[in-house]
């Protein structure tokens, strides 16, 4: 989804940029990435308004946090299948 965001913004968008970002919002609040989702809606709300720029500028931070939980969340899911 992540990648998709950054190509649609690219092509400038909105509709699939707002599904984006609400997707990644939805999915990190699942998970307990509380922080990044807070990341996401801020994202989710600025895409509404069709403010793509502020997006754009939030990107590398919503990118900064979504790498680390995309690892937490490989190491438990392969502590599981090794039981």
């Amino acid at each position: 989804a992540l990648s998709t965001l950054r190509v649609s913004l690219a092509r400038g968008d909105r509709e699939t940029v707002t599904q984006c970002t609400h997707d990644l919002k939805s999915s990190s609040g699942y998970v307990g990435a509380t922080g990044l989702a807070d990341i996401f809606a801020a994202m989710e709300r600025a895409a509404r308004t069709g403010d793509l720029a502020r997006i754009t500028a939030m990107l590398p931070g919503a990118e900064a946090g979504y790498g680390p939980v995309c690892d937490r969340l490989r190491r438990r899911l392969d502590k599981g299948t090794k039981t």
